[in-house]
């Protein structure tokens, strides 16, 4: 008894802890669910207040946007970066309204950034005042700005703002209003005073000797500190006056030039400061140019050449010989610069996207125009000395078919690096269209003019190379149809082996002629889906590849259509037979055309 009644109690226990057991499960699952629900709960709190704080955005940014940078710049560009991130959401989101009304004040912050780059570049190119100029025209040593000093100044405003635009690729307004304003100033110090236009003395006339300075200002001497000629008699001054005042702008030019580089090198890295060296030279070399034009006129015409005139003569060619002395000046200028080497870095180091129809990129068409243009200083750009590297550390005089070689093959690794990295390997189509349409470009560009004669002296294989890549392209692209030719080779080698098409078509031969259309109509569908996405520029490119396209899948694509489109293998033959060869013909010749 005392035995059944402990086995009872046992079993009674056993219950219990199974009741208990059943109660708590339940519980501990309820307490899961539950907490499963605050963490979700919370979660959509969070999204729902970033998306009310999306479109609170407009309201809570607008007086400081509007308001401009002010003194606290790094904040308006987080601001800023801010309004971008709700303009991202409000896209992806198609939500038109919103995202038009954030880039309108959007537009409003670039504008105030562009206006306090304005105000900065503004305070940093006042013209030189003609004393001031003629002062270090006449220093024996290099007079630069103090880069500290402008540490300290407001172009770290410009710099900071300047590093924000190209973030976000602006950066191009900002390079031509920096180089414009700078360009502007230099040619405003030129022509302050001391480089009005050349006016006729009465030397040109054929009168006195004796008449004011033209070009410079009553209070400052005539400069004279040129040796070349030994210009410093009285007599010979007056009558070459305008030809050493000339001589006197070109030092000035210089003197501007270099000034113009130490900001440069402060205010800008290294992929742009050429950039904007060549463009900040375009009008005060365009006013040099028109002064010597004027000069060289008034000379012409003088009225007694081999008397009095002869004078003015000899201070033409004296200025010829400043250039042949200045030669060392110009050619470091040229080093500081170091122009074509920073070309040359700037193709290797472009960081700038693939575009997403494949066409060609903008690198290619930079280059080849710059080459064609390039070409024509040929004469002045040989003559450049520079230092060798490794062993040979001598000066030698620059080869321009190197440097277009040298340029050709970066560009060609350039475009091979973007198209590792910007486009996915399995994506097969689009890297041999981006490939195509660049190597097409090169080849054709350098065959229209003599630049491939030039390279082919240093690279005489250059030609053949890029007929290789542009063949092993096309190769490339027609894999695109692989799919198809496979799915179409499928259903004419099973019927090599069954030879239904002789006899009644048995239920697994429907089902394998519907399988097999089905596969086919997926496979046409995939390439017009593939190919209307790209561009092919080039005409004559475009229809070799239509006629390569044509030669692989079309007349196989009529075989198969022949021999399976009018089975009796469905009740509804539309469903299946979707494509015919006309079709396919006509979708073929559709392809690389928006």
């Amino acid at each position: 008894m005392r035995i059944k009644h402990a086995i009872e109690g046992l079993d009674n226990v056993d219950q219990q802890f199974q009741l208990l057991v059943e109660l708590i499960v339940p519980a501990n699952k309820g307490r899961s669910n539950l907490l499963r629900l605050a963490i979700n709960a919370e979660t959509h709190h969070l999204l729902t207040s970033s998306v009310f704080r999306y479109y609170e955005i407009y309201n809570d940014l607008y007086l400081t946007i509007t308001s401009g940078p002010s003194d606290n710049l790094v904040g308006y560009l987080v601001e800023l970066d801010r309004l971008n991130d709700a303009i991202i959401y409000f896209k992806r989101r198609e939500i038109v309204d919103e995202q038009k009304r954030l880039m309108e004040l959007y537009d409003i912050g670039r504008e105030k950034l562009i206006e306090a780059s304005n105000e900065v570049i503004m305070r940093h190119t006042n013209p030189i005042s003609p004393n001031e100029l003629l002062e270090l025209c006449r220093s024996k040593t290099s007079i630069s700005i103090d880069i500290d000093n402008m540490e300290m100044s407001e172009l770290g405003v410009f710099r900071i703002i300047f590093d924000w635009f190209r973030e976000h690729g602006f950066q191009q307004g900002l390079l031509s209003t920096y180089a414009s304003k700078r360009g502007t100033m230099s040619c405003s110090s030129l022509q302050s005073g001391i480089g009005r236009r050349f006016s006729r003395s009465s030397m040109f006339d054929g009168r006195s000797f004796a008449s004011k300075n033209t070009l410079l200002p009553p209070e400052i001497e005539p400069y004279n500190n040129h040796n070349v000629d030994n210009l410093s008699s009285s007599i010979r001054f007056s009558s070459d006056r305008e030809t050493n005042n000339y001589k006197f702008l070109l030092d000035a030019f210089v003197i501007l030039l270099s000034r113009d580089l130490d900001l440069l090198f402060y205010t800008f890295s290294n992929e742009f400061k050429s950039l904007v060296f060549i463009k900040l030279i375009e009008l005060p070399l365009a006013y040099m140019h028109e002064e010597a034009q004027e000069l060289c006129k008034a000379i012409e015409q003088l009225p007694c050449k081999i008397g009095t005139g002869k004078f003015a003569f000899y201070g033409l060619l004296s200025i010829i010989r400043w250039f042949h002395k200045s030669k060392d000046i110009f050619t470091k200028l040229y080093e500081i610069n170091e122009c074509l080497r920073m070309i040359l870095e700037e193709v290797q180091k472009d960081s700038s996207n693939l575009s997403e129809d494949g066409c060609v990129h903008p690198l290619t068409m930079h280059v080849l125009s710059f080459m064609e243009g390039l070409r024509d200083y040929e004469d002045v750009i040989t003559t450049i000395r520079f230092s060798g590297t490794g062993e040979k550390k001598k000066k030698c005089l620059f080869d321009l078919r190197n440097y277009f070689t040298d340029l050709i093959q970066t560009l060609r690794a350039s475009i091979s690096t973007k198209i590792e990295m910007f486009v996915l390997q399995n994506d097969r189509t689009k890297r041999a269209i981006c490939l195509l349409n660049n190597t097409n470009y090169l080849l054709k560009q350098l065959q229209s003019s003599s630049l491939l004669m030039m390279i082919n002296k240093m690279e005489p294989s250059l030609k053949l190379q890029l007929e290789d890549n542009l063949q092993n392209s096309v190769k490339a692209y027609l894999k695109c149809y692989t799919p198809l030719i496979m799915a179409m080779r499928k259903m004419l080698n099973y019927d090599n082996m069954n030879h239904f098409s002789r006899s009644q078509l048995s239920e697994y031969d429907r089902h394998k002629l519907k399988e097999s259309f089905s596969t086919v109509n997926a496979a046409i569908d995939n390439l017009r889906q593939e190919n209307q996405e790209y561009i092919v520029d080039d005409v004559q490119l475009r229809d070799h590849l239509r006629t390569e396209s044509k030669k692989l899948a079309l007349n196989m694509f009529k075989t198969y259509y022949t021999k399976f489109a009018h089975k009796n293998f469905s009740q509804k033959p539309e469903k299946y037979i979707r494509y015919s060869p006309v079709m396919f013909e006509s979708i073929i010749d559709s392809f690389f055309e928006h």
